[in-house]
């Protein structure tokens, strides 16, 4: 949508075609990494990583390549110096630094991580720690989810062998757009009392999208009155929408013929 917009808009006329293709990216950071430096030769700017486990490494590829990168997802703010890394920008406010804006208004310091197994979420997991680390913050433990009904128990023991902690942040797709992981982690900590108030819990990947939220029901909670009673303990954090949501946006460029698929806009991931 944005490249045949930009196509079109006079006001923004480059002088040359623009075009782009999509880097299906590996889940396995390794393998990821691999795929973007097949693409150095190919493309004049990347959006993107969405692993932040190779920001620092596509970073330094883009100043080789003396070619931008456009990043959401990556955590490091020592990225953000423009001496250092000049071909590097953000497109997002740093989620790291307004979660400890959010942190540092309700007297929150202590932190847990809890992600999802795959390399994408670990990493996140991992760098988002130090991260925080760097803020100052005491993050008690980064783990990742055991398999099974008694692997997410082990998970939330764990836990609470911990003292002190008060947030704790989930690295894994939210529940409110299909993540399941977190709907059955939600839920066992409302059975094992966790979601009492002792801790607020923190979907991280609502930061990095505008999240439609205000006159918007959300049908996961329809079915299920557990995980709709568990979700009270959760602090969910998003970009605001501005004057249109996604599903808004969504639903006009599919009325304008700009998108010609046979999608409604709710059956679209917002990630």
């Amino acid at each position: 949508l944005a490249v045949g917009r930009i196509s079109k808009d006079p006001s923004l006329d480059l002088g040359h075609r623009l075009d782009y293709v999509v880097l299906q990216e590996e889940c396995e950071t390794s393998r990821a990494l691999v795929r973007f430096i097949d693409f150095g030769k190919l493309s004049s700017a990347f959006i993107g990583p969405l692993n932040p486990g190779f920001c620092e490494v596509a970073t330094l590829l883009g100043e080789n390549w003396n070619k931008a990168i456009f990043s959401w997802m990556c955590i490091n703010y020592k990225l953000d110096s423009t001496i250092h890394h000049p071909t590097f920008a953000r497109t997002l406010p740093s989620a790291t630094r307004v979660l400890f804006t959010i942190m540092k208004y309700f007297n929150w310091a202590h932190v847990g991580i809890i992600a999802s197994n795959e390399d994408i979420w670990m990493d996140t997991a991992n760098k988002l720690a130090s991260a925080l680390r760097n803020q100052g913050l005491p993050v008690g433990i980064v783990t990742s989810i055991r398999k099974g009904e008694k692997g997410i128990e082990d998970t939330w023991n764990e836990i609470k062998e911990i003292d002190g902690i008060r947030i704790i942040l989930l690295c894994m797709h939210s529940v409110l757009i299909g993540g399941e992981e977190q709907a059955t982690l939600l839920t066992k900590a409302l059975e094992m009392g966790l979601a009492d108030g002792r801790y607020v819990f923190v979907p991280y990947d609502t930061l990095l999208y505008s999240l439609p939220y205000q006159n918007n029901s959300f049908n996961v909670f329809d079915s299920d009155s557990k995980l709709q009673e568990a979700y009270d303990a959760v602090l969910t954090i998003t970009l605001a929408s501005g004057e249109r949501t996604f599903y808004d946006a969504f639903r006009e460029a599919k009325e304008s013929g700009e998108i010609t698929r046979d999608l409604e806009a709710t059956q679209v991931n917002i990630l």
